[in-house]
């Protein structure tokens, strides 16, 4: 046999056994593989396509492409066919097709010419990827994204999220309104330029701990809110993990806790003040116990010795005795006088009404001055803890007011309604800043406030320097 003979035998077998390889791989592939001629005609369909469409080889062979196309796309499909024809490939092309029964597909389409031997334009391959299942769960994940966009958005907190690389990738509405600033200003590491100059350097470092040992963290650092101001706030940031253990970042929730910060502070400076207060009241109990009761005592013992050694002579003592029994009356009034300013036994015994007017008598008479005391409609079953401290009240008001509003005429109002008492207190003197008075140093009207607290009482105070003052208290009946 010559050897053009041999040779051309081989080169027939070579490009079969190509043929048979190429169908192999098109029969194997999970794609949908076909092909069409110049008019749009189906010449070959694989077994992915029938899987894909449901229809057999059978029933699409001669067909129009169109079959597979719903009404409303045969122009889009018309124009992919003239850029194949004009020799151009069309690469993942994403669009809808039209499955056996009219069931709707989303694919992605690869067009590629097709020529002969010698070059001449033919046809088209066609693979379709049917992306249905994978469009389905990235509108499921871009769902469930906005919903959790919404939630955070919607939360009353601030919240943040970062990349394994540390770099903040996410914040909610909540903490642009806290900033004031625009979402691309506080990503990476934007969002440390609203940190404290005071607090980054600590603040930085917590961060960067807890990324690289992967633990839960909690910090408090000053915030720059969007009027200026520095707000102390809580962060805790704990790690993401994806389902395979991969670590994701942080995500993080950040408060504003300045006004309990402030809480704690103003409850250290009233405790220390509540305890120098206490001291400086049994100073004062104690001072007037030696210099005043135990002086006066005193004075009577030797008052009292020397009337036995009058005895003894025979004067008479009527006018010594006289006068020994208006100081023993006088020491007791003002002993009197001392223990209930301390504890009122009458608020126990004849209820609130009476206890206040009995202590305004002694007041006035204590110390020179005129107290006009009026009350209507005080029930006498008053919760203990109210009448206490209405009355309590009504002491540390009334004192502060004989103390310092330099008059020496006052009026007290004591009234109850069917939901609340009421108690005015008022003066003519010289008033008062309200607002130093209460974050000075003094404690009467901070005493005056924690007590209103403890009963769910309100006060308010009317007081302007060289204009009197006016005190005004309700207390509701209920403190359930």
């Amino acid at each position: 046999m010559p050897s053009s003979t041999k040779s051309s035998e081989r080169l027939t077998r070579q490009a079969e056994e190509a043929r048979l390889r190429l169908a192999a791989i098109v029969q194997s592939s999970n794609d949908a593989i076909l092909s069409v001629d110049l008019n749009g005609i189906i010449l070959s369909w694989n077994a992915a396509a029938e899987h894909i469409f449901g229809f057999s080889e059978a029933e699409v062979t001669g067909q129009s492409i169109t079959m597979l196309v719903s009404p409303e796309l045969r122009d889009e499909q018309q124009r992919i066919l003239t850029r194949v024809w004009r020799g151009e490939r069309v690469d993942h092309f994403e669009t809808v097709r039209v499955a056996k029964g009219g069931k709707r597909l989303d694919v992605s389409l690869t067009y590629s010419p097709l020529r002969d031997y010698t070059g001449r334009l033919v046809g088209a391959s066609k693979i379709v990827r049917d992306i249905t299942g994978a469009k389905r769960v990235v509108a499921v994940l871009r769902e469930s994204e906005e919903r959790f966009r919404v939630m955070a958005d919607s939360a009353p907190i601030m919240l943040w999220m970062s990349g394994p690389d540390k770099a903040c990738t996410y914040v909610n509405r909540g903490w642009l309104q806290f900033t004031g600033r625009l979402i691309e200003e506080e990503l990476g590491d934007g969002w440390l330029e609203g940190v404290h100059p005071d607090d980054q350097a600590r603040c930085l470092e917590t961060y960067v701990r807890a990324f690289d040992t992967r633990e839960p963290f909690s910090m408090e650092y000053r915030s720059r809110r969007h009027d200026g101001e520095y707000r102390w706030v809580l962060d805790n940031g704990v790690p993401r993990v994806a389902t395979d253990g991969s670590f994701l970042g942080y995500i993080g929730s950040v408060i504003d806790v300045t006004r309990l910060k402030l809480a704690e502070e103003a409850l250290s400076s009233l405790s220390h003040r509540l305890l120098q207060a206490l001291e400086a009241e049994r100073t004062s109990i104690a001072r007037e116990l030696h210099d005043d009761f135990a002086q006066r005592m005193t004075l009577m013992a030797i008052e009292l010795d020397a009337l036995a050694q009058a005895l003894d002579n025979g004067i008479d003592l009527r006018e010594r005795i006289h006068a020994l029994y208006g100081r023993a009356v006088a020491l007791g009034s003002d002993l009197q006088a001392v223990s209930h300013h301390l504890h009122s036994s009458k608020l126990e015994y004849v209820g609130l009404a009476s206890a206040a007017a009995g202590f305004c008598r002694e007041l006035s008479t204590q110390h020179g001055v005129t107290v006009d005391f009026r009350h209507e409609g005080i029930p006498s079953d008053l919760p203990k803890p109210i009448a206490l401290g209405v009355f309590r009240v009504l002491q540390e008001g009334l004192i502060n007011a004989v103390k310092h509003a330099g008059v020496r005429h006052f009026s007290v109002a004591l009234s109850g309604g069917f939901d609340a008492i009421h108690l005015e207190v008022v003066d003519a003197g010289i008033g008062f800043d309200v607002e130093a008075g209460l974050t000075g140093a003094g404690l009467g009207l901070l005493s005056m406030q924690e007590r209103l607290n403890l009963i769910k009482g309100r006060m308010s105070i009317d007081s302007r320097p060289g204009q009197g003052t006016s005190v005004r208290v309700r207390v509701p009946l209920s403190i359930d």
